[in-house]
């Protein structure tokens, strides 16, 4: 496995260039002579002087000018930068919107069919592993789904969660709102492309709405009295859907009608299309995995021993474990047999699995670094080095051709 360490250095701000001492007293006609000139010059330069836009390798969301890396022995170093210190609520975008960088092919020496979307406290940004390509939008947030047609995001200046239309990246991102006082306080992906789920957690109950990704209509409504959630960054979270409700023991899974009692048991860990389930007879426990689409039992070993805090990844492929003061955090195979230390990603959950599982992808240390799950080989993905905040989020689409 390839560790690769981010190098900081400190770096003092540069010196003001002095101001030229004014000369003397002039004769009238010199003074109106350089008032002409200075007129000239103005019109010359025209109002706002360069108008030229920079591209994406201009300051960033850090405040720092953008630097590539040098590939040393198929791995990438970064640059030494200046620490710094940036909170969710004082970080301002300077990135302009459309920065573009184009890409030398494929990011990982492989052709992989996948896009990574990636922002947090800098400019939300889309690379395109197989062409390198990398887009900035313009403005901070936190990915948090991503669906065939649109992203959704924690949108930083408007404190919600806004949806980006794939197919117009670069257009204004539309606020997902509820109206009658719903309020949204989380939200989770959907098994039904095109939608996703959001929760209002103001009352004894978990009110849920399917709101459109499109029209950002409610498509439907539930309500649940278990809820699970995992923690992205300081201020949100990402729930799992209401698929399953847990009571007293019992589960009930949702229905075309509301919530249907399934069987008796515990959810170990769960997302929208699979889930592991405890069953206990006396003394006698039992864990299997179910298909939550078919309600069928899988032929699928299972882990035994998991940390206190679980959620599923990679469409049910990964399990991310952690303790709960986050001092140990490890994305687990569904077997419990294979094991990847994610502890760099802990507390926030700054990674994400690709749906075919064979990808991780992780933000730390203003780096983004894929990891390939079936050798645990770290690959840091130069092209977005000091372009990645220092709180953030990644999620993993299919590439749209």
């Amino acid at each position: 496995m390839t560790e690769v360490e981010l190098l900081v250095d400190d770096a003092g701000s540069p010196a003001k260039e002095p101001h030229a001492p004014v000369g003397g007293r002039r004769a009238l006609a010199v003074l109106i002579g350089a008032l002409g000139l200075v007129a000239l010059g103005l019109l010359w330069v025209g109002p706002g002087g360069d108008d030229s836009s920079p591209d994406d390798t201009s300051l960033d969301g850090t405040g720092l000018a953008n630097t590539a890396l040098a590939d040393v022995d198929g791995s990438t170093t970064p640059t030494p930068v200046p620490s710094t210190t940036t909170t969710l609520e004082s970080t301002t975008t300077i990135a302009p919107a459309g920065g573009f960088i184009e890409g030398e092919g494929p990011a990982l020496q492989t052709v992989v069919g996948y896009e990574l979307w990636f922002g947090g406290d800098s400019s939300i940004r889309r690379l395109d592993l197989d062409t390198g390509d990398m887009l900035s939008l313009g403005f901070s947030g936190y990915p948090v789904i991503g669906d065939d047609d649109y992203i959704v995001a924690f949108d930083l200046v408007r404190r919600g969660y806004s949806v980006i239309d794939r197919a117009d990246p670069l257009a204004e991102p539309r606020l997902l709102q509820v109206a009658d006082g719903f309020s949204i306080d989380s939200i989770a992906p959907s098994p039904q492309p095109g939608t996703a789920w959001v929760v209002d957690r103001s009352s004894d109950r978990y009110d849920w709405r399917l709101l459109s990704l499109r029209t950002g209509a409610p498509l439907r409504s539930t309500t649940t009295e278990s809820l699970t959630t995992s923690q992205i960054a300081f201020g949100f979270d990402l729930a799992v859907g209401p698929e399953i409700d847990e009571r007293d023991g019992t589960l009930y899974v949702l229905s075309g009608t509301g919530h249907e009692e399934w069987v008796s048991g515990a959810v170990v860990v769960r997302d929208s299309f699979r889930a592991l389930i405890e069953r206990c007879d006396g003394s006698e426990c039992r864990r299997a995995w179910y298909d939550l689409a078919t309600l069928e039992e899988l032929d699928l070993p299972t882990p035994t021993e998991l940390l206190e805090h679980t959620e599923l990844l990679g469409r049910g492929s990964w399990i991310h474990e952690r303790t709960t003061a986050a001092e140990t955090s490890r994305l687990v195979d569904i077997t419990g047999e294979v094991r990847f230390d994610t502890t760099e990603g802990v507390p926030r959950r700054g990674f994400d699995v690709a749906p075919d599982g064979r990808w991780a992808a992780l933000t730390n240390g203003q780096q983004l670094r894929v990891m390939d799950l079936t050798t645990g080989e770290l690959t840091v993905i130069r092209q977005a080095t000091n372009r990645v905040g220092t709180s953030s989020s990644v999620v993993w689409v299919e590439t749209a051709r």
